[in-house]
């Protein structure tokens, strides 16, 4: 009996131990197949969500208690509740059925076996594809466009600022600002030469990327975030950059003001966020009008046709005006408990703990919300994705370290 129990017991760990594998590899597809041929990746994480459910039936033991999980249903039950009383309740539940996945990648990549080396490598190859195609599309002046049901592909053209593979500059850069960050973190301890190699030509491709997007909010944010590196390897080098920042910035405000005219098309902006926005929160504070509802319901607010209708072009209004104060405030909680999280851990174990990865990924996080001060960021499905993939790999690798207690 006692034979029999061992052998069964056996047969089933090797049967998760292959489901582990599957689902690694299906992680890896996701990774380096989301800013190239997004198709591709929504089956892989359609593939990843099924064998998770399947080994979810096999053993629930898997299931980690990462603190920000609770933080993490809160916020989809908020979110629910504006799609309850949205406006548009079918808009708003076509929205939400997209939404949903934002969390269930958030909750695959934390319960998930992760493999830092995987992660990097997957990063890496698709992160290379894409700045050295975007570069490619500048020295050629490359543009088409192609629809398909499935599939829709956009080339801008360097008019405008290259796209790259995620046919629009601003996408670009919120695909930049993400991972940039872990590339750079990860340089750190690299100690293969020829991966070194690899990500300092990365990060150079990506640098040169981010200014030819011509995108002046995804400049500042990777501004900050090599800041915010400097702050922590070399405190002296990022006092003297910082001084020399302010003055320099005090001393040509005129000409800032002349860039941020130019390149950041920031009238239209400013209309929406003091005019439309706060009359759609006066009219439904508590839950927004509903999830997508703002392209439905910010003309009937904008009477004189000034402002934006596609998003708020601010990540924050935008989830107000949508979710109202439940949506809005649940969202920055979980923001904030993230950041609290990964601060603990980095001072208890090392800014270099997980290969870099996790530093990496919440300079990645950080950016990221620099950037929603004038866009919506995770407006886009594949950097939606891409946003709450890091948050839960963050959160995994972790609860993968025992030593270290939150």
């Amino acid at each position: 009996m006692g034979n029999l129990l061992a052998k069964a017991k056996m047969v089933h760990e090797e049967k998760v131990q292959r489901i582990d594998k599957w689902i690694e590899r299906g992680i890896f597809a996701f990774l380096i197949f989301l800013p190239i041929i997004s198709p591709v990746s929504v089956l892989s994480l359609l593939f990843i969500l099924i064998l998770f459910i399947y080994k979810l039936k096999l053993d629930r033991s898997f299931l980690k208690e990462i603190p920000l999980n609770l933080w993490m249903l809160i916020f989809i039950l908020c979110v629910l509740l504006s799609v309850i009383f949205s406006t548009y309740k079918l808009f708003s539940l076509g929205a939400f059925i997209l939404f949903i996945f934002y969390p269930i990648t958030y909750f695959i990549f934390a319960n998930s076996p992760l493999s830092e080396k995987k992660i990097l490598n997957a990063i890496l190859i698709s992160g290379l594809i894409v700045t050295v195609f975007g570069v490619v599309e500048y020295l050629t002046k490359l543009g088409f466009e192609y629809h398909n049901r499935f599939l829709n592909i956009t080339i801008t053209g360097p008019i405008t600022g290259i796209g790259s593979t995620l046919g629009w500059p601003n996408r670009l850069s919120k695909f930049l600002i993400l991972i940039t960050p872990i590339v750079i973190t990860t340089s750190f301890v690299e100690k293969s030469v020829k991966r070194k190699i690899i990500s300092y030509l990365f990060i150079i491709l990506s640098l040169i990327c981010l200014l030819l997007t011509k995108c002046l909010t995804g400049m500042i944010a990777i501004f900050a975030i090599l800041m915010a590196i400097l702050f922590f390897r070399r405190k002296k080098v990022f006092a003297i950059l910082l001084i020399g920042s302010i003055i320099l910035s005090v001393f040509n405000i005129s000409y800032l003001r002349l860039i941020a005219d130019r390149y950041g098309a920031m009238g239209v902006r400013f209309y929406s966020w003091r005019n439309t926005i706060p009359k759609i929160f006066r009219h439904y504070p508590l839950t927004g009008s509903g999830l997508g509802t703002y392209l439905k319901i910010s003309p009937e607010y904008d009477k004189e046709h000034k402002g934006v209708y596609s998003h708020a072009h601010n990540l924050y209004l935008h989830y107000l005006s949508e979710t109202g104060i439940l949506g809005l405030g649940s969202f920055l909680l979980v923001i904030i408990m993230f950041f609290y999280y990964t601060i603990i851990y980095l001072r208890k174990s090392s800014f270099y703990s997980c290969r870099g990865i996790i530093a990496g990924g919440t300079f990645g996080i950080f950016g990221s919300l620099i950037f929603g001060m004038t866009e919506t960021v995770i407006d886009y499905f594949q950097i939606g994705l891409l946003f709450f993939s890091i948050i839960g790999i963050n959160m995994g690798l972790i609860n993968k370290n025992k030593n270290v207690s939150l």
